[in-house]
């Protein structure tokens, strides 16, 4: 009788053998397991953008969002919006809008120049009402005022009076002296008094603080508080960027004037500071790399 050893013994040699696993088939296995394990982690990261947008969409639906309300129009715009849509001089948008005419002026010349739309079709309408014959607008007698305003700003201070030397005194009258007398004390002149040194003069007072300085590029000239500066095109390039007051890099300053190096800007900097000084205007070093402009007195 067989063992119940050698009856396990004989039903194993009684089996077919297993097949042998490729090395094929193995790789084939892992790639797959890890396309599967791409797809879990694709899945994961969709529902976990999904319940975001969800708590996004519920935020926006509890608190929706207010429109900003619009911005308010500056003088500027005021200014140029009723030039192109009246014919009045600026003396009469000066009147119409509270504005300075110096101000209106001002506003006008820089949109002339910067060829804002406005001021185009302003000019092509006073050109056309020209031509047409159209009458003037009714005279108003405030406009004299205006005018008048205006030409009391533009004019120069009086030149001051030539100074003249003090009268030197004469010498006193020699005296006889006596042999038993010592003689008189010399008397020296009295010092003449020092001349009144007149204060440095003051910026009109209709020139609008807002405007530090106005840049003329083609007449290659700065007009300032106190007075106007011929200058080399380059500088005149440069200062234009500067004139409305905000801090530039010197490096982009040096490629949109045109010089050959950093170094040749600031040293023509150095030179035009006190003649930039003489009219109202500092040009200002805020570090090696950032300069400015600011009206003469005013906070850093």
């Amino acid at each position: 009788m067989k063992s119940i050893d050698q009856h396990i013994l004989e039903q194993r040699n009684a089996m077919p053998a297993a097949p042998p696993v490729s090395i094929g088939a193995v790789s084939e296995l892992a790639g797959i397991m890890a396309d599967l394990a791409g797809l879990q982690a694709r899945i994961a990261r969709f529902a976990r953008n999904l319940s975001m947008d969800s708590v996004v969409i519920g935020a926006e639906e509890e608190n929706p969002r207010v429109p900003a309300s619009p911005a308010q129009p500056t003088q500027k715009d005021r200014v140029l919006g009723l030039y192109a849509s009246t014919l009045l001089n600026p003396a009469g948008i000066a009147r119409e809008t509270g504005i300075k005419p110096s101000s209106v002026g001002a506003y006008l010349s820089m949109g002339r120049k910067a060829k804002d739309r406005r001021v185009v079709e302003g000019d092509a309408a006073r050109a056309v009402a020209r031509q047409a014959g159209a009458p003037p607008a009714p005279k108003d007698d405030r406009d004299e005022d205006f005018a008048t305003a205006v030409a009391a700003t533009l004019e120069r201070p009086a030149p001051r009076a030539e100074r003249k030397p003090a009268p030197v005194p004469a010498e006193p009258p020699a005296r006889l002296r006596l042999p038993s007398a010592p003689p008189p004390p010399r008397v020296l002149p009295k010092a003449a008094p020092a001349p009144s040194v007149s204060p440095p003069p003051e910026p009109p007072a209709d020139w609008d603080p807002d405007i530090i300085m106005l840049v003329h590029v083609e007449a290659q000239r700065i007009d300032g508080p106190l007075g106007e500066l011929p200058v080399s095109p380059p500088f005149a390039l440069t200062m234009e960027r500067l004139q409305d007051g905000g801090v530039y890099d010197n490096k982009s300053l040096q490629a949109l004037g045109g010089w050959p190096s950093e170094g040749a800007m600031k040293e023509h900097f150095r030179i035009m500071r006190p003649k930039l000084a003489r009219i109202g205007v500092d040009l200002v070093e805020v570090n090696k790399f950032m300069t400015k402009v600011r009206r003469t007195g005013a906070a850093a």
